[in-house]
């Protein structure tokens, strides 16, 4: 648990020094980086899910739902620099590259998630656990929005 905690902090840390470090970073970094990221959002809206689908706890998805919006408003767009077009992370990257060729709707993609995260956080803390399973679809729709348009299926 203290692994993911070192690498959530991290991975925070990061994205409030990413304008000073997207001009040093090997585009490999930057790909490990995003889909570490992912990672830990995937993570994050499984909990959520297994939650709304199961044994409802308020707490596990307010803490869920606030590592989601954390990562959804941490300026994820600039874990897309120039020359991460391809390459290796953990795994060869999956990103097409739309997502570097229009960043306008990238953005637009990105905003939504970031609008819909924290809506759901929002309510966890007091809707009942139908209204949070509501607000979940339309936060894995934005998900999947931006999947289809930027992510390789694998």
């Amino acid at each position: 648990m203290q692994r993911i905690s070192s690498l959530i902090a991290g991975l925070l840390l990061s994205s409030w020094l990413m304008p000073l470090q997207a001009q040093q970073v090997r585009p490999e970094t930057n790909i490990k980086w995003r889909q570490s990221a992912y990672q830990v959002m995937s993570w994050s809206t499984s909990r959520i899910r297994a939650n709304v689908e199961g044994q409802f706890s308020r707490d596990e998805v307010i803490r869920a739902a606030s590592l989601l919006n954390a990562f959804a408003t941490a300026g994820m767009g600039g874990l897309y620099p120039p020359g991460s077009e391809s390459g290796s992370g953990w795994h060869e990257t999956t990103a097409r590259p739309e997502i570097f060729r229009n960043p306008a709707l990238a953005g637009e993609r990105a905003g939504a998630l970031a609008r819909e995260a924290g809506t759901l956080l929002t309510i966890a803390q007091t809707a009942d656990v139908a209204v949070i399973k509501q607000q979940y679809g339309k936060v894995i729709q934005a998900c999947r929005a931006c999947h289809d348009d930027f992510k390789i299926r694998e």
